[in-house]
């Protein structure tokens, strides 16, 4: 294939280190090899191997022989390692939407907006406290029936969900634990339960017609062990009110969060 060469030529360290001693400009086997604690002979045959691999290329000037950081030589390495990451989120995702091993089943729902896919993954997640009812779903709604000060989606592969309340406690709702914007992501909900009785929710965003299917699965509800079944059943109507109410209203049109 044709990232083998390079990712061969990369398992060195110091060929690591020589590539970044060449980051800035062409340079000579003296100059690259001036700071390194390797002599000119090493530094000339590591320079031949990923010239070979295509990672760096050889120009003339004159009597010099200078080397350069080749763009177009990393490519191959880079799609492999891309395509690698989203298989891997794919596959965190479609653990996250299987159905559940216990008694339980997953709550599935979707609901179609007038959004393209990022316009309506930024919605769930960049504008969350635009059109997320906290009034009624909240950390702060179920402790005492306040409304909190702030509500916070941190994306990202190691992102969360955070409320901080009136009193300027924080507490997380859910942790991410897959993320492939646009078109989808996992949690690892929590939302005042302890760590071991969090669900999974996960949320796809896929283009349909002249919008976007947003479709829902929350499953892991064995994890509450005899408040399972009740725990579903209210969580069933929460996403629908959540989603098909307010998130749906709110990729219409401006929505107030009370």
């Amino acid at each position: 294939m044709a990232y083998e060469n390079a990712l061969t030529a990369l398992a060195d360290p110091t060929r690591r280190a020589i590539l970044d001693q060449m980051r800035d400009r062409p340079q000579s086997v003296a100059q690259i090899a001036e700071p390194l604690p390797v002599s000119r002979p090493a530094v000339s045959q590591h320079l031949k191997v990923m010239l070979g691999a295509g990672l760096v290329t050889l120009e003339k000037h004159g009597t010099r022989s200078l080397y350069a950081l080749d763009p177009t030589g990393i490519a191959p390495l880079q799609s492999w390692l891309e395509a690698l990451r989203a298989d891997a989120t794919a596959s965190l995702i479609q653990a996250d939407e299987a159905p559940d091993d216990g008694l339980t089943p997953p709550i599935t729902q979707a609901y179609d907006v007038r959004l393209t896919p990022p316009e309506a993954f930024a919605l769930f997640t960049d504008d969350i406290a635009l059109w997320w009812p906290v009034a009624k779903h909240s950390l702060s709604a179920d402790t005492d029936g306040s409304l909190p000060m702030a509500l916070v989606f941190h994306g990202g592969p190691d992102g969360r969900i955070e409320e901080t309340t009136i009193a300027g406690e924080v507490g997380c709702w859910a942790d991410v634990t897959a993320w492939d914007a646009p078109q989808g992501l996992s949690l690892r909900w929590r939302m005042g339960r302890p760590d071991a009785e969090a669900t999974t929710v996960s949320l796809q965003f896929e283009a349909a017609g002249r919008g976007t299917r947003m479709q829902l699965t929350h499953g892991g509800w064995d994890a509450l062990g005899v408040e399972a079944e009740a725990a579903r059943d209210a969580y069933s109507h929460v996403w629908e009110h959540v989603l098909g109410t307010r998130f749906t209203a709110a990729a219409h049109a401006a929505l107030s969060n009370f």
